[in-house]
């Protein structure tokens, strides 16, 4: 897209709201193809790069239906969301759990054909490793997260990507001083303590005992942990 090779080159700020409200009618519909579509998520990507806040129901509308989209988009729209978290709070953080599971990886061509004004390209992480690292971003910001989401941050610790788990641990460990993790929960984060990648056994140590001895400050009986 011209609009694009505009954007790479000029120092001006990057698309107003109904511009970026374009993009998002592209990318959300269904007639569009795939390519117009990634075009008009560099645009997003663009203008976030200029230090320019994205609005919040451009944020919303990727989340929410990042599901829907191919495998490729979705990629590069959980890669956008990371850039954005850098700077923005994310309110709708916990419906993006179900992409900590999700190890793709795409080829480094496509990566950096998309991520080249990325700060860091030379590398193609997982689509489950970007979302971790997003949930570090967020909680960063105070970041209210739902039981299930911890839940599915536990999962990951059990992910083919070492940067997941390590980055999935340090959001536990983020989270850890506004979240309750129930006896469910530390049962099965007790697995990891001793886990083999010192950053992830480190975190989950800390979590594990701080919320540990807060179960034992209450009444709440304490299960087998």
């Amino acid at each position: 897209m011209t609009i694009n090779k505009y954007l790479e080159h000029s120092s001006n700020k990057g698309l107003n709201d109904s511009q970026l409200k374009t993009c998002i009618y592209l990318i959300n519909n269904q007639n569009d193809n795939v390519e117009l579509k990634i075009e008009a998520l560099h645009s997003i990507l663009l203008t976030t790069l200029k230090d320019q806040n994205i609005p919040e129901f451009i944020i919303e509308s990727l989340i929410e239906n990042i599901n829907k989209y191919s495998q490729i988009l979705a990629y590069f729209v959980t890669a956008t969301l990371e850039v954005i978290s850098q700077r923005q709070s994310i309110s709708n953080m916990n419906q993006l759990c179900l992409k900590l599971l999700d190890d793709c990886i795409l080829n480094e061509e496509s990566y950096i054909s998309f991520g080249r004004n990325l700060l860091d390209n030379s590398d193609c992480p997982s689509i489950s490793s970007i979302v971790a690292k997003i949930f570090v971003n967020s909680l960063k910001n105070n970041l209210k997260l739902s039981e299930q989401t911890l839940e599915y941050l536990i999962q990951a610790l059990d992910s083919n990507d070492k940067q997941t788990q390590i980055l999935s641990a340090k959001s536990l460990y983020l989270a850890r001083e506004k979240h309750d993790f129930h006896n469910d929960l530390l049962i099965k984060l007790k697995d990891y303590v001793a886990n083999e990648i010192p950053d992830v056994s480190v975190y989950s140590t800390v979590v594990y005992v701080q919320n540990l001895a807060k179960l034992s400050s209450t009444e709440e009986p304490i299960k087998q942990c």
